[in-house]
């Protein structure tokens, strides 16, 4: 069987799908990949130069503009305006997020294959805001397939290999800042904060810190929504010290451990080896849309902890 071994948010630049478009009317419109392979016609793609982010993976890429209207492509991504070869279609896709998982079985088991429900509701338990149906002409799914060499060309000693499988994410509210320059979406239940240089630079100012941050969003996301959100000020500030500072973090997993109670210290080093790199966007989001939540809600009441080892960041 089929199981999701890791889930997260990624940045998608605009892009150009070269490829070829099939009807997912068709029975087995999947089923062309065979004759991709038979013909050669990988071949003229790669020569192209293919865009930096997809690392030269080969992409099946579904389009669903509703229940009538969905297709299946198959081929590469390449930067925006790049040439189709003669004989191939291109798609414009816009610049995004995409919530990925990475899946994990024998490259033969037929559920790696129908695993969209299953990732959906991953990528929403992680507090991501996936869509769900077949979308319409105005707001289509954009979901792909993404064979990445080595994960799915290179069995690990049971012979399972890792396929990509991505879901472009809603749009749901634009990026604002906030008085101090630090970037966050306010979203259905959920807030996301940009882990990039401005909140770095914010939190590294003498006077400021992480929980007079959550304080303001709090108060923001009341303000746009008209009612809170059920996150508490330590939680979310734990949360983005940690997403933030994760080497920090880390490197002092033995002294939190040792102050935190045991049931407590053994799920923050599992979301701490789960993160392994600092996140482009910290998605906070209400317990029934983000599975990490319960964690950084049990962590709050030690709030002072988080606080001591970053000082004034904090």
């Amino acid at each position: 069987m089929t199981e999701i071994v890791k889930a997260f948010r990624e940045h998608v630049p605009a892009a150009r799908l070269i490829g070829k478009r099939y009807s997912l009317a068709e029975e087995g419109a999947a089923s062309h990949w065979g004759e991709w392979f038979e013909n050669g016609w990988f071949l003229p793609l790669e020569m192209l130069g293919a865009l930096k982010e997809s690392e030269g993976a080969f992409y099946g890429f579904m389009v669903a503009r509703g229940e009538e209207a969905r297709e299946y492509w198959i081929g590469m991504l390449f930067p925006a305006g790049t040439q189709a070869p003669e004989g191939y279609e291109s798609l414009d896709l816009p610049e995004g997020e995409a919530g990925v998982c990475y899946l994990r079985a024998h490259e033969q088991d037929p559920t790696l294959y129908t695993m969209h429900e299953a990732c959906v509701r991953a990528l929403r338990q992680a507090g991501m805001d996936a869509p769900e149906g077949v979308g319409s002409a105005e707001q289509p799914v954009l979901c792909f397939e993404r064979y990445n060499c080595p994960r799915f060309t290179t069995p690990d000693g049971e012979g399972r290999v890792i396929l990509d499988y991505g879901v472009y994410l809603c749009a749901k509210g634009e990026w604002a800042q906030t008085a101090e320059g630090v970037w966050v979406r306010y979203g259905d239940r959920a807030v996301h904060i940009k882990t990039d240089a401005a909140l770095v630079e914010y939190l590294g100012e003498a006077g400021n810190g992480a929980r007079a941050l959550a304080e303001e969003i709090l108060r923001e996301y009341e303000k746009r929504a008209g009612k809170p959100l059920d996150i508490g000020v330590d939680s979310l500030a734990i949360e983005i010290l940690i997403h933030t500072f994760l080497d920090t973090f880390a490197g002092r997993a033995l002294h939190l451990a040792e102050k935190l109670p045991g049931p407590l210290a053994e799920p923050l080093s599992a979301l701490m080896n789960g993160l392994e790199d600092r996140t482009e966007i910290i998605d906070c989001g209400e317990r029934e849309v983000d599975g990490n939540r319960w964690v950084f809600d049990r962590l709050a009441p030690f709030h002072g902890l988080f606080y001591e080892i970053l000082g004034d960041k904090a």
